[in-house]
C-alpha cells in the first residue's frame, strides 16, 4: 500500500488527505480492502472500553486488534487481518482473546490490600505495599513446587515490583496457610 502511494506521488500526484488517499489506493489497489474508521467511531469505543485495560502479552505476533460492541469485555488478537470474518469471530486467524470480567480501578485498591497479577500466561498474588500515582508496588510470592496451582510461597529473597495498576487481574482474598511454608487462596483465578 505504501509503495504504491509512493509511485503515486513519484508520478506527480498530490495526495494531501486520507480522502486522496483512499481514491489512489482504490484505483491503484482493487484486490486491497480499504476502510475509513472516523473520528467519531474511535471517540465512541473509546467511550465504550474500560478506563483500566490490562496488558495484551505477545504483541509481536499480533499484527490485528478487534474489538466489538457485542463483547465489550473482550478483544481479539490476530497475526493477520481477516475481513471476511465478522469482528468478534474470525476462524482464519485467531490468535488469542482477552477478557476483562473485572475492571480494576485506581480507588479500588489500596495498601494492604492482596491483588492478583499477570505475568505472561500467569498470574501471582502479592501485597500491595504503596500507590504511586497510575502504579503501585507489590510485594509478591513465587508459585510452590507443588502440583496445585493455587500454592504459594514467600520467596528467599523478597520480590517487590512497581507495576501499573492495568496489569492487576483482580483483588483477592490473604493468602491462608496450608504449611509452615505454603499459602494457598480461596480464588480460582483464570489468566485465559
Amino acid at each position: 500500500i505504501k509503495q504504491s502511494a509512493d509511485k503515486a506521488v513519484a508520478e506527480g500526484n498530490d495526495i494531501p488527505n486520507t480522502d486522496a488517499l483512499f481514491k489512489v489506493l482504490k484505483t491503484r489497489c482493487p484486490g486491497v480492502f480499504t476502510t475509513m474508521v472516523s473520528e467519531s467511531d474511535i471517540n465512541e469505543i473509546e467511550k465504550a472500553l474500560p478506563q483500566f485495560i490490562k496488558l495484551l502479552v505477545g504483541t509481536m505476533k499480533v499484527h490485528q486488534i478487534s474489538w466489538c460492541k457485542t463483547k465489550p469485555l473482550s478483544i481479539d488478537a490476530r497475526s493477520l487481518s481477516c475481513f471476511q470474518c465478522k469482528p468478534d469471530d474470525c476462524i482464519h486467524y485467531h490468535i488469542k482473546s482477552h477478557f476483562y470480567d473485572e475492571v480494576v480501578e485506581n480507588y479500588d485498591i489500596g495498601v494492604n490490600n492482596w491483588v492478583a497479577v499477570r505475568f505472561e500466561d500467569e498470574w501471582f498474588p502479592g501485597e500491595v505495599i504503596e500507590i504511586i500515582g497510575e502504579d503501585i508496588k507489590v510485594n509478591f510470592m513465587i508459585r510452590a513446587r507443588q502440583q496445585s496451582v493455587n500454592h504459594f510461597k514467600w520467596p528467599l529473597n523478597t520480590d517487590c515490583q512497581r507495576i501499573p495498576i492495568a496489569s492487576i487481574i483482580s483483588k483477592i482474598s490473604p493468602p491462608y496457610p496450608i504449611s509452615s511454608r505454603l499459602f494457598a487462596f480461596h480464588e480460582n483465578i483464570s489468566v485465559t
